[in-house]
């Protein structure tokens, strides 16, 4: 019964080395003064458009993953999206 109990502890047991998953919370987005997580989507779009590469890999970095895929269908959600969805498309592929 012991290692049984030992077993689930160590299963139970989160690894310090592994990356903690970031989300934006309602809060952030109203920290942004955004009202929906389209409207993130939108400002890493001008963020690329303005040619604020770094600044567009580390709000992509702030998204959970479910995010980023929701991101990535929500910037390729046209028939012929811009030059700039389709980069930040790529760089959010890269990070899912």
């Amino acid at each position: 019964m012991m290692f049984i109990k030992k077993v689930q502890f160590i299963a139970n047991f989160t690894n310090p080395c592994k990356k903690e998953e970031t989300m934006i919370s309602k809060k952030e987005l109203e920290l942004y003064n955004f009202e929906s997580i389209e409207d993130y989507f939108n400002y890493i779009v001008e963020s690329e458009i303005n040619g604020q590469r770094s600044q567009v890999r580390s709000l992509i970095k702030e998204m959970s993953k479910p995010q980023r895929k929701a991101a990535y269908l929500y910037l390729n959600r046209d028939i012929l999206p811009s030059r700039e969805c389709k980069d930040v498309g790529e760089l959010i592929f890269e990070q899912i």
